[in-house]
């Protein structure tokens, strides 16, 4: 991997000498400044802050990690699938160099997982593996920010990763507000108004982290004319896909990618409760081939 810091000889600073006459600089070092505070690229950093914010005369119970899996009592992953897994590592056949987009046998399970009662089906082809959520998060950022000037419009509030990634690709992250007296819904006005000819994609946040929202079908298909109108494909992160409560109902955002394309970010950290698992996926939905056509 690309190294993230640089070892530089700072302006000015002190040199000595290594004994046999020649100079020996001191080094400094240089991170890349989008890692430059913890409190923006990753959660912990922010629970962190927030932590060290309060008084000493003052508890606090965070509830900014999602791992229930640090409770004994939620510890599932072994139930469903420790065989699975130590088959596979005691088969062999996964300790070579998998494909860069995962497994085809990884891919397939994702793919019909997503298909089952869907309205559009997902192809093994469409999925890419990715280690975890914040992998896709940094694969499709890369993917969609990278080019020169791009923006990318994100929620807020939101998940600090997604600025996190903005800022290593060099994408600029405009934000769009949730509206809490319309329960939490994307305030589309404000998108249209941020959006220009450079803006890359919408990212949603379906079941909302970290307001709790569930998102209608009206503001499902609202948000995926919109994206239609600007030209973008929707980012939409189920990462919490079906973890929905009381009369709520989950529908995937993919229902809507004859409107827009659709690019979904998801995992079995949450709804399997294995987080230290690391394993999340791209799925792109796109029956009308926009992405495709753009992209030639």
């Amino acid at each position: 991997m690309a190294p993230t810091a640089q070892v530089l000889t700072a302006p000015g600073q002190d040199r000595r000498c290594d004994g046999g006459g020649g100079e020996v600089r001191k080094p400094a070092v240089r991170c890349h400044p989008a890692l430059s505070s913890e409190g923006k690229a990753s959660i912990r950093g922010v629970v962190g802050q927030l932590l060290a914010a309060t008084g000493k005369d003052k508890g606090l119970v965070s509830l900014g990690v999602g791992d229930a899996s640090v409770h004994a009592c939620f510890r599932r992953g072994g139930e469903f699938a420790a065989d699975a897994v130590a088959g596979a590592a005691r088969s062999g056949e996964f300790d070579c160099y998998a494909p860069s987009h995962g497994c085809p046998a990884a891919r397939r399970a994702v793919a019909d997982h997503l298909s089952a009662g869907a309205r559009h089906r997902t192809r093994e082809s469409d999925v890419f593996m990715t280690v975890g959520g914040t992998g896709a998060i940094t694969a499709i950022t890369t993917v969609l920010g990278g080019a020169p000037g791009a923006n990318i419009l994100l929620p807020r509030p939101g998940f600090a990763p997604y600025e996190s990634a903005c800022d290593l690709v060099g994408a600029e992250p405009r934000f769009y507000d949730l509206l809490p007296r319309h329960g939490w819904e994307a305030d589309l006005a404000g998108v249209h108004a941020l959006a220009d000819s450079a803006t890359a994609a919408i990212v949603i946040i379906n079941p909302n982290n970290p307001c709790g929202a569930v998102y209608s079908v009206q503001h499902l298909i609202q948000i995926a004319e919109t994206a239609r109108d600007l030209g973008i494909p929707v980012i939409a992160d189920e990462i919490y896909a079906r973890m929905v409560f009381g009369g709520s109902k989950f529908v995937p955002m993919a229902t809507y990618a004859h409107i827009a394309p659709v690019i979904t970010i998801g995992g079995i950290s949450k709804r399997f409760m294995v987080p230290g698992w690391r394993l999340g996926w791209l799925a792109f939905c796109d029956p009308n081939g926009t992405l495709k056509h753009n992209c030639d």
